[in-house]
């Protein structure tokens, strides 16, 4: 169990996310993710993490303050003297019952700045999670010692008996535990989703985008920083200050809590707006790709990383539009939290640079033309998941077809797996995320996986869990057929030998 649970809103989940990802950096095990395993009622698994924490983080929130599930949890913490409340919005209103605690104000926190106030936690934390050779005889006579009394066999007839019943025992029991003993197995996975979240694996560089991606429309979140050199730049929406530009180079600036993102748009209604550069990332990497359904369908691709670097290479005019961003170039330009303008970019200098925050990137891509993410030979990978949160809180199936199960190197039949099953697929080796092909007005993502799975469950609706991993009997018949072959050929010639036997004594006593 882990050392530290983190009570929070499912609205709020990314603010939780980097408040235990800095609690991780400290060295603590960290239970934030609400994903529950199958088969298991989701308040039984709250309730056990919650039980077994040795400290209880409360962030409330204007949204955790209305959860009847973050007010429990920080009450069932205070009764075991658990609980460290942190507040993360500045005028939130506390729950009755929690007032008169003294709380920690996080509401203007950096994770990458140092906070006196955050020290203090990590300091109540510490405490917290701190204090703290012969064998026996049998019951039985083996074969219950047969004596076949008043049938004139004689005495050693019981091992002939024996000799029939034991080796079909055994085939009986070991073909029991062969066809129940489910192992690590190898699968390749065809399906078709609109969602897929996984961790790159591998010592090298991933190429994530192998190509320049041409775009109909563009928008680039949880940014940095963006720079360019604009020939001509006219705010469609004056505010106090602004005027059109000319010759003028723009730099725009943003932090994590301002969540800082420019869409890119074409002014001309050009084929084609312009081109997102290659993109490239480490081993290690978490990203999550998702269709978003619309008059236009685009792919968010979120990734997990360090600061991401690329460029966007316009085609035509562009309209501009720029959130939570402070714009630190040109002087004296009226700063409004969203504003739209004409771009229209030098000729000279006409590549835009872009830098996200650390661990957190997003681009929404509308293709223009077939984009491919992976490389053509796939990813390594470590990590799959297929799953979605719905608009409660908890989770769905990403799947929006039916699947295709099969076993390479196995002569089994393929498995169909029902649209909108879940599906978990752990304790991967040697996976691979084949390349993963995004077509224009697209609104699924096809998906061809390879591993070999420790363990790989589907479900459908409220049905039992369903284990798709070959038996050691399913790997013995479909791979080592000759090998299951020639022990039943053994067991045959064993119970045939002693029945001739039997029959031969039984003659003879007679």
């Amino acid at each position: 169990m882990a050392d530290i649970f983190i009570s929070y809103a499912s609205e709020d989940r990314e603010r939780a996310k980097v408040f235990a990802l800095a609690l991780e950096g400290e060295g603590w095990s960290v239970w934030w993710d609400r994903l529950i395993p199958f088969g298991k009622p989701f308040d039984a698994v709250i309730q056990e993490n919650l039980t077994a924490a040795k400290c209880v983080v409360v962030l409330w929130t204007e949204h955790s303050v209305a959860s009847k599930w973050v007010r429990s949890e920080a009450a069932a913490a205070e009764e075991r003297y658990t609980l460290v409340p942190v507040i993360l919005d500045e005028d939130v209103q506390l729950p009755l019952a929690f007032k008169l605690l003294q709380c920690a104000k996080l509401h203007d926190w950096d994770p990458d700045s140092d906070s006196a106030e955050y020290d203090k936690i990590l300091a109540q934390i510490r405490v917290l999670v701190s204090g703290g050779g012969t064998t026996p005889e049998p019951a039985v006579t083996p074969a219950r010692r047969l004596t076949l009394r008043g049938s004139g066999v004689r005495r050693r007839s019981w091992l002939v008996l024996l000799f029939l019943v034991l080796p079909s025992l055994l085939a009986i029991g070991g073909a029991l535990v062969l066809m129940n003993w489910r192992v690590a197995t190898q699968i390749e996975l065809a399906l078709q989703v609109d969602r897929i979240a996984f961790t790159l694996a591998g010592s090298e560089r991933v190429p994530l985008l192998e190509r320049a991606v041409s775009f109909d429309a563009l928008s680039l979140e949880r940014l940095a920083r963006v720079e360019l050199r604009a020939a001509r730049l006219l705010p469609v929406d004056p505010v106090p200050g602004s005027a059109e530009r000319r010759g003028v180079t723009l730099k725009l600036e943003g932090t994590p809590r301002d969540r800082m993102a420019v869409d890119f748009e074409s002014e001309t209604g050009g084929a084609v707006t312009g081109r997102l550069s290659a993109l490239s990332v480490d081993p290690g990497t978490q990203v999550v790709l998702e269709m978003r359904q619309g008059a236009r369908p685009a792919l968010v691709m979120h990734l997990d990383a360090p600061a991401i670097e690329t460029s966007v290479l316009p085609a035509h005019p562009l309209l501009l539009t720029v959130s939570n961003a402070t714009v630190a170039e040109p002087p004296g330009f009226a700063q409004s939290p969203r504003w739209r303008a004409r771009l229209q970019i030098s000729e000279a200098d006409p590549i835009i640079a872009v830098r996200g925050i650390a661990s957190a990137f997003t681009a929404i891509i509308a293709p223009s033309r077939a984009m491919r993410v992976l490389p053509d030979g796939g990813a390594p990978v470590s990590q799959v998941e297929l799953l979605r949160q719905t608009g409660s809180g908890g989770y769905a199936s990403a799947l929006v077809a039916p699947a295709r199960l099969s076993y390479p190197g196995y002569a089994k039949d393929a498995v169909t797996l029902a649209a909108g099953s879940l599906l978990s697929i752990d304790a991967l080796h040697d996976a691979t995320l084949a390349a993963i092909t995004v077509e224009p007005a697209q609104t699924v993502l096809p998906v061809t996986v390879r591993a070999q799975a420790g363990r790989i469950q589907s479900r459908l609706g409220g049905g039992p869990p369903v284990d798709h991993r070959l038996s050691l009997f399913d790997r013995l018949w479909y791979g080592s057929r000759t090998a299951l072959l020639f022990s039943i050929l053994v067991w045959v010639a064993s119970v045939t030998v002693g029945a001739y036997k039997l029959y031969r004594e039984t003659r003879g006593s007679t």
